[in-house]
This record gives structure tokens, sequence and C-alpha cells, in this order.
């Protein structure tokens, strides 16, 4: 349950350092959105290694292939979806000068949302790949 609120909003850090220590490396809101998505894939591929070599070392073909497209897809666009939302709200809302929520939410919220039905449906649909 907790996974998608920890795994969208700790995926793009070095956007949000970024953000807050040198703005101008993000000139627009696309750019930071496919910095976020770089963010998100890299981080699909890491679990995905972990995943597979890790926790199911005796793993199916299909396996691979389901983690390799449709976990990495997930990942990607997720992580752009939050991407979006990020901008200088984001830092006033960290300083306390808006409330946390007037920053941009519905991208944050919609990405945790898209990812936890993901994982609902994997669960649900998908058992049988290990």
């Amino acid at each position: 349950m907790a996974a998608p609120i920890i795994e969208e909003s700790l995926k793009p850090s070095g956007v949000y350092l970024l953000l807050a220590k040198w703005p101008q490396a993000l000139p627009g809101r696309f750019y930071t959105a496919l910095l976020s998505a770089l963010a998100g894939l890299v981080f699909g591929l890491i679990e995905n290694v972990i995943y597979l070599n890790v926790y199911f070392p005796d793993h199916s073909h299909q396996l691979v292939v389901f983690r390799y497209t449709a976990g990495l897809a997930l990942h990607t666009v997720a992580s752009f979806i939050v991407g979006l939302g990020i901008n200088q709200k984001l830092i006033a809302a960290a300083k306390g000068e808006i409330p946390l929520f007037a920053a941009n939410k519905r991208f944050f919220i919609t990405a945790m949302v898209l990812h936890s039905v993901y994982n609902i449906s994997v669960v649900v649909f998908f058992r049988h790949l290990d």
C-alpha cells in the first residue's frame, strides 16, 4: 500500500535537488518531467535486476518480459507525471509558504493512483508469471 507513495515521492530526488539548488538547470516543465521519467526508468531497471536476481532467481521468461515492458513503462510514465508537478510551487510548499497540497497535488496523486492500480492488477491478474 505504501510503495506507490514512497516510490513516486522519492524517485525524482535528483530533480528536487536541481530545483532547490540550481533551478536554472530546469529550463521548463517538459524538461523537468523528462528528467523525472529518466529517474523512473533507472529506478525500474535497478528494481528489475534486484527482483529477478535476488527475489526470484528461478523466474520464467514471461516474468522477465513483463517486468522489462510493463514495469519499466509504469515507472517511467508515473515519474513523468510526477515531474510535471515539480516546480517552484513545490519549493514554496517545502518552505511552508503555501500548503503542501497546494503544490500541484494532482500530478503526485495521479502517479500514485496509477502505480497503485498497476500493483493491484499485477497481484490479481499476473501472479502466475512467477
